[in-house]
């Protein structure tokens, strides 16, 4: 994980030089730099790093929805892995908003059902947690592999919760 950080870090820095610090593509490097530093367990260091990525949303106000989408669910997620679940509502909340311009069965809005999902747990009503994160894993292996890290989280969350 710390090697995939620091070519992810290389990757916002040259889009940042290349494309402009506000760049959506430096946005979504952000993210994804966020993810693995969330995984690693840098929480304070992925917090930085989406925080960055929503600076950069809100100063781009044609951003797609998609990528809105994206980076509050990263946000929550960092949040969630900091146990900070309750700074996270309102993440999720903004997420799920925007998310209904997307299709169901849209990657980034199935993401974030699996962030509700593990949100619902952490806040105590387990039961509604697994069942959603059930529901959300089923319809994200019509699309993926087990190992894709998309559902790695998901299932590990599920595997925790049983």
């Amino acid at each position: 994980p710390a090697q995939a950080i620091d070519v992810l870090a290389e990757v916002v820095r040259l889009r940042e030089s290349s494309l402009g610090p506000n760049s959506p593509q430096v946005l979504t490097a952000l993210v994804t730099q966020s993810q693995a530093e969330t995984a690693a367990g840098r929480q304070a260091d992925a917090q930085r790093s989406v925080d960055r990525a929503l600076a950069i949303a809100q100063a781009n106000p044609a951003l797609p929805p998609a990528l809105r989408v994206n980076v509050l669910r990263a946000k929550s997620d960092a949040l969630l892995a900091a146990g900070r679940w309750q700074e996270a509502t309102d993440w999720l909340a903004q997420g799920e908003d925007i998310a209904t311009a997307l299709a169901e069965s849209d990657l980034r809005r199935l993401a974030l059902s699996g962030s509700r999902a593990r949100w619902l747990m952490a806040s105590g009503d387990r039961p509604a947690g697994v069942q959603l994160l059930d529901q959300t894993i089923a319809q994200l292996r019509i699309q993926l592999p087990d190992d894709h890290p998309l559902l790695q989280p998901l299932l590990q969350a599920l595997a925790g919760a049983r």
